[in-house]
């Protein structure tokens, strides 16, 4: 739960009396934070026993299951720990969640893409390039055979005010950079249609409301932007000067994975059978730059 789309999911709950949210965290996090959950409680992900206990005592309709190893690099580095995080445990909650009878809703990625076949509907095939789209790619198999009613749900790149403790964003960690007037290298040849965290959240909970199955791929309104394009839209809402911003190739970055160039979502599913429509980068923007709380909350960097 504190993560980016978990804060918003708590925060945009519709009816908190009908739909009880029992939060965990792999680590503590400040006390009050989540104070409008039902219950909260931080669990490592290693303390299967208490996960147990915790889902056998609560009893949840659903099990969303958003956490994980985020750091695609991380995850290149120490495949170990990873192949534990982002497999096993999710594996385990699917084995958890078929004992209780209880719907299961898996977050997937991306990075499942190859990136040379964009826009990616629902039904396109994967071909991960690196250990983090890997490992989410055979969650995605695994849920399939899911004995009970599952969602595969799939968000392309989020952004947002993010807690001051948690894994920052492209917003969140470009905009304090150039307010301070810091100068940005930013990749020309990367291409996604990012979403606002607060259409995730939206859609999450439709998704809820409405017994949704299967899989949903979740971009932003744009048909695709490259990431520079995308920066310069930030730079502009926010009246920074966007000479500050220099395109550079993805070639430029030396990184332990390798990362997928285009990853543009076809969001015919998203706009059809729930009827959302997502915001745009821009729409995102001049929303994010309205919204003093969130962001006097989101200039985190932890990754």
């Amino acid at each position: 739960m504190s993560g980016l789309i978990g804060r918003y999911f708590f925060e945009s709950n519709p009816d908190p009396e009908k739909y009880q949210v029992f939060g965990t965290s792999r680590i503590p996090r400040p006390s009050g934070v989540f104070e409008r959950l039902a219950q909260y409680e931080p669990v490592p992900f290693r303390d299967r026993r208490r996960y147990e206990e915790l889902i056998a005592t609560f009893r949840p309709d659903v099990i969303v299951h958003a956490g994980g190893e985020g750091n695609v690099d991380l995850v290149e580095q120490d495949p170990v720990t990873a192949h534990y995080v982002n497999y096993e445990f999710p594996l385990f909650l699917l084995e958890e969640a078929a004992r209780n009878r209880a719907r299961i809703v898996q977050f997937s990625s991306n990075a499942v893409y190859d990136g040379g076949h964009a826009p990616y509907h629902e039904g396109s095939p994967a071909g991960p390039l690196n250990c983090y789209g890997d490992l989410k790619n055979r969650v995605d198999i695994e849920t399939r055979s899911f004995p009970g009613e599952w969602l595969i749900f799939r968000p392309i790149i989020t952004y947002g005010w993010n807690f001051p403790f948690g894994r920052s964003n492209p917003v969140s960690q470009f905009v304090p950079l150039l307010r301070e007037g810091r100068n940005l290298k930013i990749v020309r040849d990367v291409y996604e249609n990012p979403v606002y965290a607060g259409d995730v959240a939206a859609v999450l909970w439709e998704c809820l409301t409405l017994g949704l199955t299967g899989e949903l791929n979740v971009g932003g309104g744009d048909q695709g932007v490259s990431r520079f394009d995308w920066i310069c839209i930030l730079a502009e809402v926010f009246g920074c000067d966007v000479r500050q911003i220099t395109p550079v190739s993805l070639d430029s970055f030396t990184s332990l994975a390798p990362r997928p160039r285009d990853t543009r979502f076809d969001i015919s599913k998203l706009l059809k059978e729930l009827r959302y429509r997502p915001l745009t980068v821009r729409e995102g923007a001049d929303l994010l730059k309205r919204d003093r709380r969130r962001e006097s909350l989101g200039k985190g960097s932890e990754a």
